[in-house]
């Protein structure tokens, strides 16, 4: 298998608005197939999961992060003709109580987006960190 970590270094856009994210998740998207290639991606099992970094210094925001992880998906699905899958994830200080708000703010928009399989798997590692954030298995009202 592919034994990376990729993360996304937008550190200093991810408080802004969804239309930023729009634009760095498509580019995240165009970076990762161009490093691996579409073959070798879909001899590979899936979904390939690509984390936001994010820094105390600067705050997620609830619509840069949507869509941020809306556009990778969509981007990956329309570039490999649906062949290739990625999970949004993100990487972040459990402590930065402003960027786990707005995870949480967000979480409503991407589950919406990626399968509960993977939801559960990323939210099972971000309280392994530390976050506490809602059951993924309990609708958000």
């Amino acid at each position: 298998g592919i034994r990376v970590l990729p993360y996304a270094r937008q550190t200093k856009n991810v408080g802004g608005t969804a239309a930023d994210g729009k634009q760095d998740g498509a580019a995240n998207a165009d970076a990762f197939l161009q490093e691996f290639g579409l073959a070798l991606l879909k001899s590979q099992p899936g979904p390939y999961a690509m984390f936001l970094d994010v820094e105390p210094s600067d705050p997620l925001s609830p619509a840069y992060y949507g869509g941020w992880a809306s556009s990778l998906i969509d981007r990956m699905k329309t570039l490999s003709r649906d062949t290739v899958q990625m999970a949004p994830g993100i990487y972040l200080n459990p402590g930065d109580q402003p960027t786990c708000t707005a995870l949480n703010a967000a979480r409503i928009a991407i589950s919406l987006l990626i399968p509960k399989a993977i939801a559960c798997r990323l939210m099972a590692s971000a309280s392994k960190a530390g976050y506490a954030g809602p059951d993924p298995e309990k609708p958000v009202r």
